[in-house]
């Protein structure tokens, strides 16, 4: 949030980082299923992502199957890395005080489907 949307709201630095955190305990996981080529309307455009790959082993010098035995290490770290940040984010967070926050006098009312919804 830029400073001076941050003033305007008169929020302080905790009460920003307060209310991400909260956000962010509320948000509920879910298991992003992947498929190895997505299916594309131009059939000419099927062999895309396979081209690219090898093109990518070409430049990087390993074979197509090398190249990929050595993205999906990295692409796991990269999920679990972002797994650990936010679950480290979720546990911070202060929901009572970033809904005492969002509750403040002043500002405008939440618009219809903004609402604060109940926690099971």
């Amino acid at each position: 949030m830029f400073a001076d949307h941050r003033l305007a709201a008169g929020a302080s630095e905790g009460d920003v980082r307060n209310l991400r955190n909260s956000i962010f305990g509320m948000i509920v996981p879910v298991e992003v299923q992947y498929q190895w080529r997505p299916p594309l309307p131009d059939a000419s455009g099927e062999m895309v992502l396979e081209t690219e790959v090898e093109r990518m082993a070409a430049a990087d010098g390993t074979s197509m199957n090398q190249f990929l035995v050595m993205a999906a290490p990295e692409k796991l770290s990269a999920i679990q890395t972002a797994e650990a940040y936010f679950s480290a984010l979720r546990s911070q967070g202060d929901r009572a005080a970033a809904l005492a926050f969002l509750s403040r006098d002043g500002g405008e009312m939440p618009r219809s489907g903004d609402e604060i919804l109940k926690a099971d």
